[in-house]
C-alpha cells in the first residue's frame, strides 16, 4: 500500500470529496504501460498517486495539499475555478 495514496484518499474523504481509485497493480505489464501513457502522457511526472479533479491533472498528494493551503481546493471541488 502506497503511503501517499492512503494519505490522499483519507484527505479527500475528510474533505467530503468523492474519489475513485484505479489500482495499476491488478493489471498486466502491457496494460500498465498503455495506461501510464494515457495518464501521464507528455507530462514530466511519473508518480503515484496521480490525482485528477474534474478531468484536470492535479499532481500528487503534495500538490493536493498545496491547493488546500492556497484555498483553491474548494473551488475545484465545486468546479468553479481554474488551478
Amino acid at each position: 500500500m502506497c503511503h501517499y495514496c492512503v494519505k490522499a484518499k483519507d484527505f479527500l474523504k475528510a474533505k467530503d470529496i468523492p474519489s475513485a481509485e484505479f489500482n495499476m497493480d491488478k493489471i498486466s505489464d502491457k496494460e500498465k504501460f498503455e495506461y501510464a501513457n494515457c495518464i501521464y502522457g507528455a507530462l514530466e511526472w511519473w508518480f503515484v498517486p496521480f490525482i485528477f479533479m474534474n478531468g484536470r491533472p492535479i499532481g500528487s498528494y503534495g500538490e493536493l495539499i498545496e491547493l488546500e493551503k492556497k484555498g483553491r481546493l474548494e473551488h475545484l471541488k465545486n468546479k468553479t475555478a481554474d488551478l
